[in-house]
């Protein structure tokens, strides 16, 4: 079995395709005794009783330093449950939008892996009105206009090259052809400013066609595909492992990073370096 944060994962390899795997998947969750789970409820019960309804925040905080908890801050937004990291942190979002007001404490919300006591610390009007976004919707307006003005020029030129060549239309028109050279999409993207139907369109479009004119949001665009290499398959199996090996080895060290900073989160740390350090002098002096 494979253990992770709160189950273990028995899985059965039934077929390998490729890359595809068909699994069957047992899923068993770890469960406490029945004495800790006594012990977690009546512990439960006792926060609840020093911070359910509260309206008094300095109550929480007091209450939180009384258990010997770490109280840890979220973002919740209307319509969407809350979330702490991986966890989804039960009810919080729909109490806090129901009517609570700044200040207020939860009851407590029970969820799968915890008991959950919530308190409203601010609430913000969520979207923008229009005098918020009036200068950005002037500048879209405008870009739009004189992209749409453009659209005839760039299908001159597509006309024009079609007849000749790509070059010598853009010559006439007094524009430069620009080369991306061998390149992925990711990469082709960034060489033309976006990631878009221009660029989508070199990839599937016949070799040595002028395209065009194909307007998105940015600009105007005519291309020709000069060449393609097709995906080598045989390629990306031999390095297939170490792909999946360098992943793994991010993922890995994510999970590192969150477990350290919940560990910094709910550490009580005493500086002690100047007692250390008179300490190290004294025994050096003597």
């Amino acid at each position: 079995p494979v253990q992770t944060l709160f189950v273990y994962h028995i899985n059965r390899l039934d077929t390998r395709t490729g890359d595809t795997l068909g699994l069957h998947h047992i899923l068993v969750r770890l469960t406490p005794h029945d004495s800790a789970i006594a012990l977690v409820d009546r512990k439960a019960d006792e926060l609840a009783k020093l911070t359910s309804g509260a309206d008094q925040p300095a109550k929480f905080d007091a209450a939180a330093k009384t258990m010997g908890l770490t109280p840890f801050a979220i973002q919740a937004f209307d319509g969407t449950p809350a979330s702490y990291g991986v966890r989804a942190v039960p009810s919080v979002s729909a109490w806090a939008f129901g009517g609570a007001h700044i200040g207020e404490s939860s009851d407590l919300f029970d969820g799968p892996d915890g008991y959950y006591v919530a308190r409203l610390d601010s609430i913000a009007q969520g979207g923008k009105d229009f005098d918020a976004v009036r200068d950005q919707v002037r500048q879209r307006v405008v870009l739009d206009r004189s992209l749409e003005r453009e659209v005839p020029k760039a299908l001159a030129v597509a006309e024009s090259a079609r007849k000749s060549s790509l070059e010598a239309a853009a010559q006439q028109a007094g524009l430069k052809v620009e080369s991306t050279g061998m390149t992925t999409r990711a990469a082709a993207g960034r060489t033309m400013g976006s990631l878009g139907q221009a660029v989508g369109s070199a990839f599937v479009a016949p070799l040595n066609e002028v395209v065009g004119p194909i307007r998105q949001s940015d600009a105007v665009y005519v291309t020709r595909t000069d060449s393609r290499k097709p995906a080598d398959r045989d390629a990306f199996d031999k390095q297939k492992a170490a792909v999946r090996a360098n992943r793994l080895a991010q993922v890995r060290q994510q999970r590192i990073q969150m477990y350290l900073e919940d560990l910094r989160k709910s550490a009580k740390i005493t500086d002690r370096r100047k007692d250390i350090s008179s300490q190290l002098k004294k025994q050096s002096a003597t």
